[in-house]
């Protein structure tokens, strides 16, 4: 082969490695490129609708998991209810019935009761609001207001006054509220 030949064939040869690095080029910035961003795009996309996913099947258990919690709740705060606070209808004999008991187990003298009906609106329960005055010794005056408030119905005191009597005594004058069902 000729020199000539030989330099033809080189030519020939950059040519076509040239015109193949440009192909190569366009096809990566062409074709590779594009496809590639899609691509990620379409996994991220596909990752973040399996986060979503996640998230709600999570929320889905809770869900599951508190619907099968609320028959036993249900029973419960029914029992708690049927204990501890009784129907209007019933309220006002079982404060009076329940003030007598005390005053009889702590040895004090029941000297004025009052009783007022309160219900706020948005309150699921009302308030049957006590004014009880009682006299006796400081140790009875003290079981008395314990034994109110630890009573088994739903009985919150509001607020209580020690106060001097005419005999010499101690008296008490004590505000509470007892829940009824309305």
């Amino acid at each position: 082969m000729t020199a000539r030949k030989r330099r033809d064939w080189a030519r020939i040869t950059l040519i076509v490695a040239l015109v193949l690095i440009g192909l190569d080029l366009a096809a990566y910035f062409g074709l590779e490129r594009p496809l590639a961003h899609l691509a990620a795009r379409d996994e991220q996309q596909f990752t973040l609708t399996r986060l979503d996913w996640l998230r709600e099947k999570a929320r889905w258990a809770q869900l599951e998991k508190r619907n099968a919690a609320i028959p036993v709740e249900d029973r419960e705060l029914r029992a708690f209810l049927s204990e501890h606070i009784p129907p209007r209808r019933e309220g006002f004999s079982r404060a009076a019935l329940l003030i007598q008991h005390l005053t009889q187990e702590s040895g004090v003298q029941l000297s004025g009761i009052a009783y007022n009906v309160e219900h706020e609106k948005g309150e699921p329960f009302e308030h049957l609001g006590l004014r009880v005055s009682v006299e006796g010794p400081f140790a009875g005056l003290l079981t008395f207001a314990h034994q109110l408030e630890t009573a088994s119905d739903f009985i919150v005191v509001r607020s209580f006054k020690f106060t001097s009597t005419a005999n010499n005594d101690l008296g008490l004058e004590l505000r509470a509220d007892l829940y009824l069902m309305p």
